[in-house]
C-alpha cells in the first residue's frame, strides 16, 4: 500500500541547484496543473499470510497526492497522502473489504521512498514506492528487518511488564476450613494465588467468586489448618465500638507473624453515606488490604 510521496519529491528536487534543467520543465509543468505518478510495491503480511499489490501513486505540488493498487487476488485499493515535513509524510488507504490502514513513509530521493502501514485489524503493510529491481528488495529486507525488531522489544517489555505487575500481597482470613475472603482488588488479574500461613507450608488458593462492587473475593483451598472467623451481623457493629485490624502490610517484610492495630468505629456508613462501609481509626496500609477488622468477642 504506498507510493504517495511524488509532490513532496517534487518539491525535494527544487531545492537542488544541480537540476536547474528539470527546475525550468517542472515550473511548466506546475502552472499547467500536472502532476507526477510514481510505481508502488506493497505487501500486506497477517499472521502467515503475505498479499502483493502494485500500482501508482500520483503526486501534486500541493503535497498532496492519491494512491491506486490492486493484489494479485484482485483486491483494490485506494487513498490519498500528504506531506508533514520534506521527505516524511502520512495518509490513510482503504482497501475493497472494508479494511483501513493508517500510513507513514519517508522519501530516499525526490521520486522514491518507503513506509509502512497498520490496518484495524492489526494487517502490517510494507511499501515502496519509485524503487524496483534489487534496490526494492533491499528495502522491503530493511522494512521486515525493522519491524520484527521492534515487535520483538515491545513482546519483551510487555511481558517483562506483565510479570511485575502481577505480582502482589494481600491478606485474608478463613470463614470455614475450605474458603477464605479477601478483597476483590487483592485477587484480581492474578493468574496464580498461594496462601503462606506462618509455620505451614504455602499452598495453591482458587478464586470461587468476586464482587468487585463491594470489592470481596472468595477463594477455595483444600484445608484451612487455622483459626476461622465468623461474620459478625451489621446491627451490631455501634459508633465508638472498639475493633482491631489484623493483616501483613508490606507483605512480611513489617512481620512474617502479622500486625495488629486496635482503633473504634468512627462511622457506620462510607463517603456520601455509603452503608456498604464502616469507618474506623486503626490505621491501615498496603498490604491490609483482605484483612479482617474484628471486636472484642
Amino acid at each position: 500500500m504506498t507510493g504517495w510521496n511524488f509532490r513532496p519529491f517534487v518539491i525535494a528536487v527544487l531545492n537542488r541547484g544541480f537540476y536547474r534543467n528539470l527546475i525550468v520543465v517542472l515550473a511548466l509543468l506546475v502552472l499547467a496543473g500536472c502532476s507526477v505518478t510514481a510505481p508502488v510495491y506493497a505487501v500486506a503480511s497477517f499472521k502467515d499470510k503475505e498479499i502483493i499489490y502494485e500500482g501508482v501513486a500520483t503526486g501534486y505540488m500541493d503535497r498532496t497526492g492519491t494512491i491506486d493498487m490492486v493484489s494479485r487476488q484482485g483486491e483494490k485499493c485506494f487513498g490519498d497522502f500528504q506531506y508533514t515535513s520534506s521527505r516524511t509524510g502520512v495518509g490513510t488507504l482503504t482497501c475493497s473489504d472494508g479494511e483501513v490502514a493508517r500510513i507513514q513513509f519517508r522519501g530516499i530521493t525526490a521520486m522514491s521512498g518507503f513506509g509502512y502501514a497498520v490496518s484495524q485489524s492489526g494487517f502490517i503493510v510494507r511499501f515502496t514506492f519509485g524503487l524496483e529491481g534489487q534496490q526494492r528488495k533491499i528495502y522491503m529486507a530493511k522494512l521486515a528487518s525493522a519491524y520484527n525488531a521492534t515487535s520483538k522489544k515491545k513482546a519483551r517489555l510487555k511481558k517483562r511488564k506483565k510479570s511485575k505487575g502481577g505480582v502482589g500481597t494481600g491478606t485474608g482470613f478463613a470463614i470455614n476450613r475450605r474458603t477464605l475472603i479477601t478483597n476483590a482488588h487483592v485477587a484480581k488479574g492474578c493468574s496464580k494465588i498461594e496462601v503462606l500461613r506462618p509455620g505451614y507450608p504455602k499452598v495453591k488458593a482458587f478464586l470461587m467468586g468476586m464482587d468487585s462492587g463491594n470489592d470481596l473475593a472468595a477463594l477455595r483451598i483444600d484445608n484451612w489448618p487455622g483459626e476461622i472467623l465468623s461474620i459478625e451481623s451489621k446491627g451490631n457493629i455501634q459508633i465508638g465500638q472498639r475493633i482491631v485490624a489484623f493483616g501483613f502490610p508490606l507483605g512480611w517484610s513489617l512481620s512474617s507473624r502479622g500486625i495488629l492495630t486496635s482503633g473504634d468505629v468512627n462511622a457506620l456508613a462510607g463517603v456520601n453515606d455509603d452503608t456498604r462501609m464502616i469507618q474506623i481509626s486503626a490505621p491501615i496500609q498496603p498490604g491490609n488490604s483482605g484483612g479482617p477488622v474484628v471486636n472484642m468477642k
